[in-house]
């Protein structure tokens, strides 16, 4: 398994002083571990204006991401390093902790520091005046891994996205197929409200169903995509409902391992309730090998981190790229879950 590499990094020393705004940035050489460890740490500066880039050749890229805190994100982020490490860009990674201020406040240094290029994933309508910003000076900027906002389509050079709207429609098919014709009972679990890819999954669900009299969601809870909270909304639906629950659809791989988890405590972990999920993590490939999970959609982040940097290394070499570039999105299930080409998973 890769090493994750991480260092966290803070706004300029001026910048702390002016507005007590502190950030985290990710660099190339720490563990996940010591990035935990070192939040308060200030960032290195020359001081001079003159950037490491121009100093060694290298181009120098920030990606600026409002959190660090869940396992896809930690694979990503492994995988965007690996990538800009290939394509010899000197990248540095920087931890909103889901502060949209401080999140604008770190591009204000990339624009600062007179970067070459900054990778963005916004869940705020803040996104667009970071990119405004970015254009007026000059920095190109990819979206990573968030459908751009309405109207800043000329604010950005490219974006790398999910179709998380079809993840949602082809895993509903796949339910409405299974059951054919007959009733059925869905619980829902979703993920962070201010997230696209939670937008998408959940539009794409409820479009798909609509006029299909036999399928009937019982109930629809947010848990965040975080597992601890989806076992706990999975124990209040099986308090609810136990018996008449005959799908959960959980709009990622980490709610829905919640989600087994669950049924199990509850002893109804036998597979006879189907659990879709979604993004393909490591537990989701273990439980649909065993027939605990029914169904996922695959969004690999090496494929993501593969594809932005290829993006990226293009414009960087004043190269026409696609303003969108969807990752691949296969569903997996025990039929062809051998098929998936990287292993055990990578998250």
């Amino acid at each position: 398994m890769w090493q994750m590499k991480r260092t966290i990094a803070v706004i300029l020393a001026l910048c702390l002083a002016l507005m007590g705004l502190m950030g985290c940035s990710q660099n190339k050489g720490e563990t996940g571990a010591d990035a935990g460890e070192r939040q308060n740490t200030p960032a290195e500066n020359s001081g001079d204006g003159v950037t490491a880039a121009e100093n060694d050749g290298q181009k120098k890229v920030y990606l600026l991401y409002p959190t660090l805190e869940f396992p896809f994100v930690i694979a990503l982020m492994e995988a965007c390093n690996n990538y800009a490490d290939e394509k010899n860009i000197d990248l540095t990674i920087f931890d909103s902790n889901m502060d949209d201020n401080l999140q604008y406040q770190q591009a204000m240094q990339a624009i600062e520091d007179k970067v070459d290029l900054v990778i963005l994933c916004s869940l705020s309508d803040r996104g667009v005046a970071i990119m405004r910003q970015l254009s007026d000076a000059g920095i190109p900027c990819v979206i990573l891994n968030q459908q751009p906002a309405e109207g800043s389509e000329e604010y950005y050079t490219s974006a790398i996205v999910t179709n998380d709207y079809d993840d949602g429609v082809k895993l509903t098919n796949l339910l409405l197929d299974h059951f054919d014709g007959e009733d059925f009972n869905i619980v829902a679990i979703s993920g962070l409200s201010s997230d696209s890819g939670n937008t998408g999954r959940m539009n794409g669900f409820y479009d798909t169903l609509e006029g299909h009299e036999n399928a009937h969601v019982l109930g629809d809870q947010a848990a965040d995509w975080d597992k601890s909270k989806a076992i706990s909304v999975m124990e209040n639906f099986i308090a609810q409902y136990k018996d008449d629950i005959d799908v959960v659809y959980a709009a990622d791989d980490t709610m829905a391992a919640g989600a087994v988890e669950a049924l199990e405590t509850a002893g109804m972990g036998d597979g006879k309730i189907l659990i879709t999920g979604n993004s393909l993590s490591k537990e989701a490939i273990a439980y649909i090998k065993s027939g605990e999970m029914f169904a996922t959609a695959s969004h690999e982040p090496w494929d993501m981190a593969k594809l932005c940097f290829d993006v990226v290394d293009k414009i960087l070499k004043g190269e026409t790229v696609e303003k969108l570039n969807y990752v691949p999105n296969p569903i997996y299930t025990k039929e062809n879950i051998a098929e998936y080409p990287y292993g055990e998973g990578t998250w």
